[in-house]
């Protein structure tokens, strides 16, 4: 292979790994994938007890975050919990399937039977049972987070300070109650469970004083922020405020990063142009030709011979318009026998030497398109997505992608290499910075899909084809390369086993989960099961009548709220992240939907076509907005 050959494959894998195309037609949207919103409320002028730092703090926090790139939401000594849960109701349809979200709250908060409350500041409170009504359930905050599937959720609650109702209480609680964070969100705490945070004499809380001091600088992940928080505070008070997390994070978060190496290779990526590219392809049909291939037909008969040796019997080769593209087995060489239809006179010509060594190649004219792979024509095996001026082919037969570059400026009819993509299970995916594009065997059904994160990682759910996939690391990966998706679900890949009570879960045939990494519950006579790793329900149907061991195969359930339910006459159940919810939900008719509202979360679900589904199936309920 000569210099400018090699030159130019080297430029096309660039164009492979690199791609600088989008894609015209409807894309799904991870909104903002860098998006980070926060929700500031500081309450300080309390009708019972008021505050000397919390609007302070939440006005410094405010400029502090906007500072670090977030959209804020900023709310000074709010009145009523009506108001309050105005607020965090924004917050949560802000952050619909963001980047982070950050909600901070400085101000009276008190826990009343292991659960934490934020106090507005007009909030009439004379007797601990009157807590849940006047004041907002943290609950509540972590619910709207949950709900709109976030990639991180932080909660900053500065909220530690004495109770000014607690003096005919009965429980002498001091402090909030420790939290378990969901998944893939941290809760921190100005001091340790059951503690009592100072308000500060000075401008800022010292919580709060020390935390501005740390999401400044640069470099530092969220979890060395909070200990350099938790090292100062002790240190200043004299051992006596001890900072806190509760903390589920799987992803990395800097409120100041480095600069990214995203942004490093988008620009090398947008300096190859079309104008490059075509410069550097005609160069390479200037060189001297390797090999000395000389054709002749007659009666659609043909001879071919290199340096003078009959190769006819180790080539393949289709028809091009009035072409003859012709592949040499021994040396992975195209050649074209120019107009071969109209030269069939027995006369030898010299063939056209493709001057690049690939085994597969394109040519389109008036927007239509062959494909070649080592000489065939496999045009028809082929499935074909639409770039802006590029093409990505698929072969269904060895489910393979393969790069069709500028495919819409060379509609010339001359042929032209076609890189293969690396994929061993027919998925590929990509990232522009805004938009995720999944491509499965050949289509491109990201703008069909809902996701969900998993720390950096995004989950994928198509419920046409009742498939999961793993975007792995997408909130890292914005260069817009081409990269295999892992499959998570799809029908006949997970299957099930009992034993006794006790169920094991098989993905193509290995255990990956059983009842430590899930969540179970009885639907009537089936299992449903939520795991947890990848937030996928399945269904074990006949769960009570399966024998023992025998394998079969689960049904995958999906729900973009992790919500499910189902209807038998006058009844109806609901589940929950693969459990029912055992409390009384209140519900309203809206037509032939059903619209169930959950106490406990402040959420509520649309049963869809409840009237006319008295059928006992499992079925997705809708998040109302």
């Amino acid at each position: 292979m000569n210099r400018k050959t090699k030159h130019i494959i080297r430029f096309l894998l660039i164009l492979v790994y690199y791609p600088v195309f989008t894609l015209a037609p409807a894309v799904s949207q991870v909104s903002n994938l860098n998006q980070r919103v926060a929700l500031v409320i500081g309450n300080s002028d309390y009708n019972a007890g008021p505050l000397l730092n919390p609007v302070n703090d939440a006005r410094a926090m405010a400029t502090a975050l906007q500072e670090t790139d977030f959209e804020v939401l900023k709310y000074e000594n709010v009145t009523t919990t009506a108001d309050m849960k105005r607020a965090i109701r924004e917050f949560g349809e802000k952050i619909q399937n963001g980047g982070v979200g950050l909600f901070y709250y400085a101000g009276h908060g008190i826990q009343v039977n292991g659960k934490n409350y934020l106090i507005p500041t007009q909030a009439e409170i004379y007797r601990e049972e009157e807590v849940e009504y006047e004041s907002v359930d943290v609950g509540f905050v972590l619910a709207q987070m949950e709900a709109a599937h976030n990639r991180m959720n932080i909660i900053i609650l500065d909220a530690c300070r004495n109770n000014p109702f607690s003096r005919s209480w009965r429980s002498a609680s001091q402090g909030l109650a420790f939290i378990n964070a969901p998944a893939g969100t941290l809760i921190a705490y100005a001091t340790a469970p059951g503690s009592v945070a100072s308000d500060g004499t000075g401008e800022n809380g010292l919580y709060t004083q020390e935390l501005l001091k740390q999401i400044r600088k640069p470099k530092l992940k969220i979890e060395d922020i909070f200990k350099n928080v938790r090292v100062n505070v002790l240190e200043i008070s004299d051992q006596q405020q001890i900072p806190w997390e509760s903390s589920s994070l799987v992803g990395d978060f800097y409120f100041v990063e480095e600069e990214s190496t995203a942004q490093i290779t988008e620009t090398t990526v947008n300096e190859l142009d079309k104008d490059l590219w075509e410069e550097e392809f005609n160069a390479l049909f200037n060189t001297e030709p390797l090999y000395n291939v000389q054709w002749k037909a007659m009666d659609n008969r043909f001879s071919i011979l290199m340096d003078n040796r009959d190769i006819s019997s180790e080539i393949s080769n289709a028809v091009c318009d009035d072409d003859l593209l012709v592949y040499h087995h021994n040396t992975g060489k195209y050649f074209i026998l120019d107009d071969y239809r109209l030269h069939q006179d027995n006369t030898y010509r010299e063939a056209i030497s493709l001057p690049y060594d690939v085994t597969t190649c394109w040519r389109s004219r008036d927007n239509l398109y062959w494909f070649f792979d080592q000489g065939k024509d496999i045009t028809k095996q082929t499935i074909m997505s639409v770039y802006d001026e590029h093409r990505l082919i698929y072969n269904t037969q060895n489910r393979q992608y393969y790069l069709c570059a500028f495919f819409t400026s060379f509609q010339d009819g001359n042929v032209y290499p076609a890189e293969a993509v690396p994929s061993t299970n027919g998925t590929l995916w990509r990232n522009d910075g805004q938009h995720y594009f999944l491509y499965v065997n050949g289509e491109q059904i990201g703008f069909r899909t809902f996701s969900q994160w998993s720390g950096n990682d995004l989950i994928v759910y198509d419920e046409q084809s009742a498939g999961s996939f793993l975007l792995k690391d997408l909130y890292n990966r914005n260069d817009n390369q081409l990269r295999p998706a892992e499959i998570v679900a799809i029908p006949g890949m997970i299957t099930w086993q009992r034993q006794d009570n006790t169920y094991f879960l098989y993905r193509n045939g290995v255990q990956f989960a059983g009842e430590e990494t899930t969540v179970a519950d009885y639907s009537g006579n089936d299992l449903i099961v939520y795991e947890k790793t990848y937030q996928q329900t399945y269904l074990l149907k006949d769960w009570a009548s399966s024998n023992k061991m025998s394998t079969r195969n689960a049904i995958i359930l999906f729900s973009s709220t992790g919500v499910f339910w189902r209807r038998s006459g006058n009844n109806y159940w609901v589940y929950r992240h693969g459990q029912i919810i055992q409390y009384e939900l209140t519900s309203t008719w809206n037509g032939n939907d059903l619209e169930v509202y959950d106490p406990n979360l402040g959420l509520t679900y649309i049963l869809p076509g409840y009237a006319i589904s008295d059928d006992d199936t499992l079925r997705a309920a809708k998040l109302k907005q």
